[in-house]
């Protein structure tokens, strides 16, 4: 993550974000969904929902249900 993207989110951290569920926009407070997610050599880290790209209609994409992750740390 860039240093822009790190205190972009930090400034709108209190205005949440938005994920598209069955096809539809819906407004999630900051980190709405905690996952650990496989990375290639074997580490596990966890990551969190951000703001992300989640505009494209599903009619085009064919993809009703988007959630932006970034990673936070490696899972102890």
């Amino acid at each position: 993550m860039s240093k822009g993207t790190a205190l972009t989110m930090l400034e709108n951290i209190d205005q949440g974000g938005t994920i598209r569920s069955a096809g539809k926009l819906r407004k999630v407070p900051a980190a709405y969904q905690v996952r650990e997610i496989p990375f290639t050599g074997g580490q596990t880290k966890l990551a969190v929902t951000i703001p992300g790209v989640t505009y494209p209609p599903p009619h085009s994409t064919r993809i009703p249900n988007i959630q932006v992750y970034t990673a936070i740390g490696e899972k102890h």
